[in-house]
């Protein structure tokens, strides 16, 4: 009986994603990871950052669209949905984030 309740609750969560949160999971799951580095940690400087996710969605750099695709990132991320490594770890220009999917979410999401 857990299985099946954890199980709605799982289908619930994905049902409740914004059409943009879909196309976002859609175009990460295509976009690189983050790949073992020798000294230990993660080489993620590949990652693809917001403004690489807006013109993946075929959206114009506008004010506007930086705002609408941050704000579903961080509620991706706010679910496990998605991983945000942060500029200051990862010494890229500027202050923004490189975005990959969380490997240990079970999402399905097709393209619409």
């Amino acid at each position: 009986m857990t299985e099946t309740t954890n199980k709605i609750q799982h289908e619930n969560l994905v049902s409740r994603l914004s059409k943009m949160q879909k196309e976002i999971i859609s175009y990460l799951f295509t976009a690189p990871q983050p790949t073992p580095h020798p000294s230990g940690g993660l080489t993620v400087y590949h990652l693809p950052r917001t403004g690489d996710i807006i013109d993946a969605l075929g959206r114009e750099r506008t004010a506007a669209n930086f705002a609408a695709v941050s704000k579903a990132l961080l509620r991706l991320e706010k679910r496990g949905l998605i991983y945000s490594y942060r500029a200051e770890l990862c010494y890229w220009r500027g202050k923004g984030s490189g975005y990959a999917l969380n490997k240990d979410a079970r999402v399905h999401v097709t393209a619409a």
